[in-house]
């Protein structure tokens, strides 16, 4: 089973909405149906709110990716119907709260661009950057209701690609785990896991479980030595960032692009004869649609990354749309002018891998192959410091340019 959970906060004049939802991700009008219906409904602005997908990866698909399914399209608007329906309700019981906020040591995810003889491949490397710790606030409301925040960062991979099941992955079982468990509304926020796995990836429904538990109980605890943090004022900004695409290639170039480069199939799944035929078959869609680009029977579609900012007192929570890698978060958050900065990924419209330049420089399948997946061609190196330099433009902290 799937979950859309909302959280309204209104302060003064000021209306804020934080929504999360076990999806993979979402596409531009999906954010503007929701949106549009906080307006129309509640006069939210949409720069107010902020819509979070844990981007698990056993969902129905609402993106287009090449070798996988959409849903069908009523299942969108289902999807679009039922988070309007949980922004009603939480609109509906607002009552006055305290916030509560802490980061706590704490590891699930690791850095998954492991270095070989052969290049970056996806596997597990521990020496580079990676999440260290877990945020956790909590939303306690008068009435004795309460709403649990938590953000960590790594891909919802845990059941793996055998897996058949309809699922969240460990965000949504670590949610109702503690939903049964402490009688509160529970809320994962993915972090910036562009190149950040699950430490026990593809290993089954008990890791998840395993891996799940393990998490809620690292925020049960956590909430235990929260410390109260001011929850005024209330704010919102929001920047759409142009990701300029690289130059692209010629006729001769691309045909040298061949599918014996391509680093997405685990080395165990090679031999699959399904698996390589789904992998050519997405393969020659891209290649199709890159060669209309190169012969003017079309055109690279524009990528733009939204950057929000939601401040709620001395929190502040950045949402960049697509996948930024861990790094990229770490720079905005070292650069904040507020103590309790919280940067996810996975917000909003979804725009794709945004790698660092110096993963450009590297490769690996961030960088070399999931645009043929998720589009015609890679970004330009510069795109990551131009969310960078978004960020904190709206944060509004040193080193803002």
């Amino acid at each position: 089973m799937l979950f859309t959970r909302a959280l309204v906060l209104t302060g003064g004049r000021t209306t804020l909405v934080l929504v999360q939802m076990d999806l993979l991700a979402l596409a531009q009008w999906h954010v503007d149906e929701i949106r549009r219906a906080c307006v129309r409904e509640f006069e939210i602005a949409p720069e107010n709110v902020l819509i979070s997908t844990t981007h698990t990866h056993s969902g129905p698909g609402l993106v287009p990716v090449r070798g996988c399914l959409m849903a069908d399209v009523a299942y969108h608007w289902q999807v679009i119907e039922k988070t309007i329906e949980a922004i009603r309700e939480a609109h509906l019981v607002r009552r006055a709260a305290i916030l509560h906020a802490t980061r706590v040591p704490f590891q699930l995810g690791v850095n998954r661009r492991q270095g070989t003889v052969n290049g970056i491949v996806l596997g597990f490397d521990y020496r580079k950057p990676g999440p260290k710790f877990l945020d956790v606030a909590a939303v306690k409301m008068s009435n004795g209701d309460s709403c649990l925040l938590f953000s960590h960062a790594a891909h919802p991979y845990v059941l793996g690609a055998e897996n058949s099941l309809i699922s969240g992955d460990f965000p949504s079982f670590a949610c109702r785990f503690l939903e049964e468990s402490a009688g509160t509304t529970a809320m994962f926020l993915n972090g910036c896991a562009g190149n950040i796995a699950p430490r026990r990836a593809f290993e089954g429904l008990a890791a998840v479980q395993g891996e799940s538990e393990r998490l809620a109980q690292a925020v049960k605890d956590a909430v235990s030595r929260a410390r109260k943090i001011r929850a005024l004022p209330l704010i919102a900004r929001s920047e759409h960032v142009h990701l300029p695409h690289a130059k692209l290639p010629n006729a001769t170039e691309l045909e040298r692009m061949d599918l014996e480069q391509e680093r997405t199939v685990r080395p165990d799944e090679r031999t699959n004869p399904a698996v390589v035929a789904k992998t050519r078959a997405a393969f020659q869609d891209w290649a199709n649609a890159l060669n209309r680009v190169l012969t003017h029977s079309d055109v690279l579609t524009p990528v733009f990354s939204e950057v929000q900012v939601l401040g709620i007192g001395s929190l502040s929570i950045v949402g960049i749309s697509g996948e930024p890698f861990f790094e990229t978060g770490q720079k905005i958050l070292n650069s904040s002018p507020k103590g309790n900065t919280w940067v996810l990924g996975y917000c909003n419209a979804y725009s794709g891998y945004l790698p660092t330049r110096r993963a450009f420089s590297e490769g690996g399948y961030e960088v070399s192959d999931s645009y043929r997946y998720l589009g015609t061609w890679h970004l330009d190196p510069s795109c990551e410091h131009r969310v960078v330099k978004a960020a904190r433009r709206l944060l509004g902290g040193r080193h803002a340019e």
